[in-house]
């Protein structure tokens, strides 16, 4: 269990590093626990700190590019961009409502205590992973809402009736059960809403309708919703997709004026290289189909003839129609070849 312990560890610090907060809060709490410092120094963190160095020296030396082409360019797309949305942390409000409502009816004082604490920890581990990486995306704040529903979810189960306590001191057991589910249910309402992008499958149907075993590429791309599109038609994405929303990026920080020239004049490099490497696989691949994210940000079609060489290569395409992709997902533009 140590070693698995260690290995699931290692893999959660390769695929996404700033996850580390959460076993260092939890590692933290467990030293505090047993007042000792040895459960941070445990076997199976000296494990997951092995797997972790060797996936840094692999892609270091094993993967040069990544570190010369890529992380520039996370680095001049990401870092501008440190702010948080607080829409998306609001289904966990909701949470942290009844939580302290449940504790504040029921008198319980056993959240620093385990197991609550645990999963608490977890919580707040998961939030300062949010903090840390600082974007807007939902899903980065959905595992803060889902802990929190674990440790309520146990503060109700655990909870007993202080002996000789009168009617009136406490709700019924009916009233808070009732109270808790419509706070949860509003917090499961907005989880939904803002989480559950509904994916259609009307782009796949095209797809397969335009060409059986089509290769596509596109513009502003998300691997979750067009790129599975493309899958489920019996289809093969082409090309390097994860620059392109780049151009996307670039338009924000122009609309609110969010960087100075020194970051305006990086993302405007960024922007020509997508182009370029665009221009590349659409002359060297062929695609069948080529995809465009039709999004108020990025007019793709206006942007496209900001760069003559892309302009021309696209020039072999025409477009066909704009499909609905899904309920939380941008339509699309498909344009196929002449």
């Amino acid at each position: 269990m140590i070693v698995l312990a260690g290995l699931s560890l290692g893999c959660i610090a390769a695929i996404k590093p700033p996850l580390i907060v959460i076993a260092l809060a939890l590692a933290l709490l467990s030293a505090w626990h047993s007042k000792s410092w040895r459960p941070l120094f445990a076997l199976e963190n000296w494990i997951a700190a092995a797997i972790f160095a060797a996936y840094l020296a692999a892609v270091f030396f094993l993967h040069p590019a990544f570190m010369r082409d890529v992380m520039p360019l996370l680095r001049d797309v990401y870092l501008p961009n440190r702010y948080i949305q607080v829409l998306v942390i609001l289904p966990a409000f909701y949470v942290i409502v009844a939580l302290v409502f449940h504790a504040f009816m029921t008198h319980r004082s056993d959240w620093l205590t385990p197991p609550l604490s645990l999963v608490y920890a977890a919580a707040g581990g998961y939030f300062v992973s949010f903090i840390v990486q600082m974007k807007f995306f939902d899903y980065h704040a959905l595992p803060v809402s889902m802990f929190l529903l674990l440790a309520l979810s146990m503060s109700v189960l655990q909870s007993r009736p202080q002996a000789g306590a009168g009617s009136g001191t406490f709700m019924s057991k009916g009233t808070r059960v009732f109270t808790i589910a419509v706070v949860l249910g509003l917090g499961a309402f907005n989880t939904w809403d803002f989480y559950s992008p509904q994916y259609n499958g009307n782009l796949s149907r095209l797809i397969r309708t335009l060409k059986p075993a089509a290769t596509v590429t596109g513009f502003g791309m998300v691997p979750g919703s067009q790129i599975r599109a493309v899958r489920d038609a019996g289809g093969s994405w082409v090309g390097s997709f994860g620059y392109t929303y780049v151009p996307g990026y670039a338009q924000w920080y122009r609309k609110n004026a969010r960087v100075g020239p020194h970051w305006a004049g990086r993302l405007a490099h960024w922007e020509r290289w997508t182009a370029e490497v665009s221009t590349r696989d659409i002359v060297q691949k062929k695609p069948d189909v080529i995809v465009l994210r039709d999004e108020e940000l990025v007019r793709w079609p206006d942007w496209i003839k900001k760069y003559p060489k892309l302009n021309a290569a696209m020039s072999a395409y025409r477009f066909h129609s704009r499909v609905d992709v899904g309920k939380g997902i941008y339509p699309v533009l498909v344009c196929v070849r002449n």
